[in-house]
């Protein structure tokens, strides 16, 4: 398998990227529809009943994201997922008219011109689509897309605005929307819209993530809280969020306790990174339980034996255990790795 964040590969049965942390989603389970048997991939009729299988896309054939089971569109994109994608709205005159099909073969055109990044081609392809087609919501916000990037904001947020109205139960456009506000540092509106979605989609961990980049920037330190609690229970092997909570309790509130405990569960699902450990060791020196220190600061050094920065710091907590010669060894270590 690969890492569709970083790239790099990643053995078979993986939860987790082991270069960027990504949580690796498995490819869903097919069952037949009548029966419920399981059915094996790339399978056209099941094995127990012969029934034709119906397969939906497992990736968008927009921006590459794979799909979750039952989702008719992208979290992240707001492609129309399923054989009627790209015909969201009513199309004008009617469905399969030349109009309309050389409306799609336009929208596709302008796709190309976004993956290519030639965003301002792009704009006119999809005006062009409009113009054929005013009724496709789809049209106007992938134009909303590419006015964003060319930081036309006005004009994002009008396309975006006519999407939703065509397909106001769209959790992803409300998302592309209130990404616009955000890159606008709008964030009240940021939040209405991603609260919005969430309420469309409250299975859909990427819009937590989103609104709790807004409260990070309002330092909106309880609601981040709730919103990485809700991101426990949807990916709850993913170690990352217990960190982030530590983080919010041990830097932002304060508590060490409670900070201590979430690293901790951090460090029960990922018990190889470094990172982890200095986190809780760092708890721990809040906590005055010096010894705790010298132990996680060990742990994060056998599994980063290069970072200065560990010996520096386990060094100081011998001291208050009063170990020189444990200290001053582990200064020299430091110095010898370059940190100052």
């Amino acid at each position: 398998m690969e890492c569709k964040k970083c790239k790099a590969k990643v053995e078979e049965g993986k939860k987790f990227c082991p270069e960027c942390g990504e949580k690796i989603e498995a490819a869903p389970t097919l069952q037949c529809k009548k029966c419920n048997a399981k059915l094996e991939a790339g399978k056209k009729f099941c094995p127990e009943c012969g029934e034709k299988v119906e397969t939906a896309p497992t990736h968008c054939r927009k921006c590459n994201t794979q799909l979750k089971p039952g989702k008719n569109f992208c979290h992240e994109c707001g492609e129309k997922v399923g054989a009627d994608a790209g015909q969201s709205g009513q199309a004008a005159p009617g469905k399969d008219s030349p109009q309309q099909a050389e409306a799609q073969k336009l929208f596709e055109l302008g796709k190309e011109q976004f993956e290519q990044k030639q965003y301002e081609d792009a704009a006119k392809t999809f005006s062009k689509a409009i113009e054929l087609a005013p009724a496709n919501a789809e049209f106007y916000m992938q134009r909303s897309r590419a006015y964003r990037i060319l930081k036309e904001y006005p004009n994002a947020i009008a396309d975006a605005n006519k999407a939703i109205e065509l397909d106001p139960v769209n959790a992803g456009y409300y998302n592309i929307r209130g990404f616009t506000y955000k890159t606008q540092s709008d964030y009240p509106k940021a939040i209405e819209d991603y609260s919005k979605a969430i309420e469309l989609d409250p299975d859909e961990a990427q819009y937590y993530k989103n609104r709790i980049a807004v409260y990070d920037q309002l330092r909106e330190h309880l609601k981040k809280i709730e919103d990485y609690r809700k991101l426990t229970r949807l990916e709850p092997d993913n170690a990352k969020h217990y960190k982030a909570l530590g983080d919010i309790y041990h830097i932002n509130l304060k508590n060490h306790d409670d900070a201590f405990h979430q690293y901790s569960k951090a460090i029960n699902l990922d018990p190889e990174n470094a990172a982890y450990y200095a986190a809780r060791a760092d708890a721990n020196y809040a906590l005055e339980y010096y010894n705790d220190v010298v132990k996680d600061y060990t742990k994060a050094i056998e599994l980063d034996p290069e970072n200065g920065e560990y010996y520096q710091l386990r060094g100081e907590n011998y001291q208050l255990l009063d170990d020189s010669e444990s200290a001053n060894a582990d200064f020299e270590k430091a110095i010898e790795l370059g940190w100052e």
